[in-house]
C-alpha cells in the first residue's frame, strides 16, 4: 500500500542540521464533497537526520499543504508541501520516458479517435465517448511529462531556465558533499520532482513549459479555455462516472465534442514538437534551417492536420464495418444479434 506523504525542509534546533524529508501523514478525507472538509489532523514524530533527536507534535493535513506544530523543549512550526501518494519504485527508479513521446501520443490519439461513437451500454449511451475523452487527456499528460523530462535530461539550457524561472525548483538546495558524490544530482532532483507532477493540471504544466521553453503551450485563449474546461470535466468522468457533484449526469459528450478535444490535444502536442522543442535545442529564436534539421533528425511530421480516420463503428451500434482483406474487396456487414433473439432462434 502506498504511503501518503508530505515533503518538508527544516533546521534542527538541537544541532542546526538542515533536513529535507518525506514524512508520512494521514490521508485526506476524500469522502467529503467540499475540499475544505478534507482536512485531517494527527500526532506526528520527526527525527533529525544529523543528530537523531526525536521531535513530537501534531500535523494538520490540507489539500494544498501541511502544517507541523512541534511541541516540547523546542517548539517550532514547519510548512510542508502538498500531500500526495508516495511514488512506487516503478515511477522513481525503473521508469524512463520513451525517446520519442510524440510518436506514441500520435498513434494512441489516432486509435482513440477511431473509437469515437463505438457502441455503449444501453443505460449509458455516452460511456465509451467518456472513456475516449479521459484516455486522450491521459495521453496528453504522459506526453507533456515525458517530453519535458527528456529535455531536462539532455539539454543544459532547459535545466538552467527551469531552475531560474520556476520557483519551486529554483529553491532546491544541494550540499557540497551531494554534488561531489553525484555530478548529476541537480538533474536527478529535477527529474524526480517532475515525475511527481500531475500534468493534467494544465496550469502547472503551462507554467513549467513557460519556464523551460519561454513559450506557452496553447497558441490562443480559445484553445486554452477549451482545454482547461476539459480538465475540470475529466474529474467528473474519472471520479463520478460522468456525474457532477449534485449527481446530474453529463450528457454532452457527443462525437463532435470528444473529437474536438482530441484535435485540441493533438494541436498542443504538435506545437510542442514543431515549435517549443526546436527553439529549446536551437536557441530561443529558432532559425528555419535549424528547425528543419531538428525535425528531420527526429522524424517529426509537419504540423498539417492529419486526415480524418474512418471509424469501424456505426453510431447506432447495429453493425460493425469490417476492414477490406484484399484489393477491391466489397464491404460486408456482421449483424450483432441481441442475446434474446439468439436464444429464441430455432435450429434447423
Amino acid at each position: 500500500m502506498q504511503n501518503f506523504i508530505s515533503h518538508i525542509t527544516w533546521d534542527c534546533p538541537e544541532c542546526g542540521c538542515f533536513n529535507e524529508q518525506a514524512i508520512e501523514v494521514p490521508e485526506l478525507n476524500f469522502t467529503a464533497e467540499n475540499i475544505s472538509d478534507w482536512t485531517v489532523a494527527d500526532i506526528v514524530e520527526i527525527i533529525c537526520d544529523g543528530c537523531g533527536f526525536e521531535y513530537f507534535g501534531h500535523v494538520f493535513v490540507y489539500a494544498a499543504g501541511t502544517d507541523f506544530e512541534i511541541e516540547g523543549p523546542h517548539s517550532f512550526s514547519i510548512s510542508g508541501e502538498m500531500p500526495m501518494y508516495e511514488p512506487g519504485p516503478e515511477d522513481e527508479l525503473y521508469y524512463n520516458p520513451p525517446d520519442d513521446p510524440y510518436s506514441i501520443a500520435d498513434e494512441a490519439l489516432g486509435h482513440l479517435k477511431g473509437m469515437i461513437g463505438a457502441p455503449s451500454p444501453i443505460t449509458d449511451a455516452q460511456f465509451v465517448n467518456r472513456l475516449v475523452f479521459t484516455g486522450a487527456i491521459s495521453i496528453l499528460e504522459a506526453y507533456l511529462g515525458d517530453t519535458l523530462i527528456n529535455a531536462v535530461q539532455s539539454n543544459e539550457a532547459v535545466r538552467t531556465r527551469l531552475l531560474t524561472n520556476y520557483p519551486d525548483l529554483g529553491k532546491e538546495m544541494f550540499s557540497a558533499v551531494e554534488l561531489a558524490k553525484e555530478p548529476n544530482a541537480i538533474t536527478k532532483r529535477i527529474v524526480a520532482k517532475l515525475k511527481r507532477v500531475l500534468f493534467h493540471n494544465l496550469e502547472v504544466a503551462t507554467n513549467l513549459y513557460q519556464s523551460a521553453f519561454g513559450i506557452t503551450l496553447e497558441p490562443d485563449k480559445e484553445l486554452r479555455d477549451r482545454l482547461f474546461n476539459a480538465m475540470k470535466r475529466r474529474h467528473d468522468c474519472v471520479h463520478r462516472n460522468g456525474c457532477q457533484v449534485d449527481g446530474k449526469k453529463l450528457d454532452d459528450f457527443d462525437d463532435q465534442y470528444v473529437e474536438s478535444i482530441i484535435d485540441a490535444i493533438w494541436g498542443v502536442a504538435r506545437r510542442v514538437e514543431n515549435e517549443l522543442l526546436p527553439a529549446a535545442y536551437g536557441g530561443l529564436v529558432c532559425e528555419p534551417q535549424t528547425r528543419g534539421a531538428y525535425l528531420a533528425a527526429r522524424g517529426a511530421e509537419s504540423a498539417e492536420k492529419q486526415p480524418k480516420r474512418g471509424r469501424l463503428w456505426l453510431n447506432d451500434g447495429s453493425c460493425i464495418r469490417r476492414r477490406p482483406s484484399w484489393r477491391n474487396h466489397v464491404w460486408a456487414y456482421d449483424f450483432v444479434w441481441p442475446a434474446r433473439m439468439m436464444a429464441e432462434r430455432s435450429v434447423c
